[in-house]
């Protein structure tokens, strides 16, 4: 599993957004800030938003805001909303597609190594973040 390019910047505006928790920010402010083009960021944040992480305010002074709490956002939370379930490899998430599941002694060890993964980033909110 890697971590994307998008998936990173969407992580960076949670931040930001978890730093100035409660505030409305606009997408010029939050790309000034993380140093990440207008478009791009506006894209991710449509993302977080359709995920209910994040809300979009329409109006003059619009812009985007958290929908929860810092800690109620975790890592998993935006890395699954970015790039979909966290997999490791194809057959810890269905066992079928690998043609040596009868006698692979490496899937339960990917099994483990995915499920530590996934707790670990579960395990991760942004207000944590912001302590560190």
């Amino acid at each position: 599993m890697q971590i994307t390019r998008e998936t990173d910047h969407a992580i960076n505006c949670i931040q930001f957004l978890a730093k100035n928790w409660g505030d409305i920010s606009s997408v010029t402010e939050i790309a000034s800030t993380t140093q990440i083009s207008k478009s791009f960021i506006a894209k991710i944040l449509q993302k977080l938003a359709k995920a209910s992480l994040i809300e979009s305010v329409q109006g003059n002074k619009g812009g985007f805001v958290m929908r929860k709490a810092p800690d109620e956002i975790s890592l998993y939370d935006v890395v699954v909303t970015i790039q979909g379930p966290i997999t490791l490899n194809k057959c810890v998430v269905n066992h079928w597609f690998c043609e040596n599941r009868d006698y692979c002694s490496v899937h339960p060890v990917f099994v483990e190594i995915n499920q530590f993964i996934t707790k670990k980033l579960k395990d991760v909110n942004f207000a944590e973040l912001q302590e560190s």
